[in-house]
């Protein structure tokens, strides 16, 4: 007597890109940059908005209160003490805005007491100058360009409130 042998059923892989499977906003055409930087498909998103609102902004602008200086820098790395906003916007006051990812803010408790204590600092340093406080855009806010350009539209008229908390 031979000993049983199971039947082995070979599938094909599961096709992740094609059209049964995609991500929100896999359609658009993205930038990976935003004014020469480096930037993720929500910061691409948020720039674009902005654009379509002719809203002037900078974007990845460090801060740093080394030295007894505080200054705006345009170094790659960030510098011990210096601090990176995601968006400084020009809405007849200035704007930092953060846009909170998926991964990298809302998965961790220690990530939110980090981005808590970030936020206190951008806005114990714009207090001096006369900026709004961090507003924070969680990545559910930023899930496709007509979600943005709403986003944007409320920040620049001063109604902005997340509508999800980070």
């Amino acid at each position: 007597m031979r000993p049983y042998q199971y039947r082995i059923v070979r599938r094909a892989p599961v096709n992740m890109m094609g059209a049964a499977v995609s991500r929100t906003g896999s359609q658009e055409q993205l930038s990976t940059t935003v004014d020469g930087q480096p930037a993720s498909d929500l910061e691409a998103r948020f720039a674009k908005g902005l654009d379509i609102y002719r809203t002037a902004y900078a974007f990845r602008q460090r801060i740093t209160g080394m030295a007894g200086q505080q200054k705006l820098t345009g170094a790659h790395a960030n510098l011990a003490g210096e601090l990176e906003i995601d968006f400084l916007v020009d809405a007849g006051q200035t704007v930092p805005v953060q846009i909170q990812g998926e991964i990298g803010h809302f998965y961790t408790p220690y990530q939110a007491l980090n981005d808590e204590a970030k936020r206190e600092l951008i806005n114990a340093f714009g207090s001096q100058y006369g900026w709004h406080e961090v507003i924070s855009v969680p990545f559910v806010e930023l899930k496709d360009q007509e979600s943005a350009n709403n986003v944007v539209r409320r920040i620049i008229d001063g109604t902005y409130v997340a509508r999800f908390a980070a």
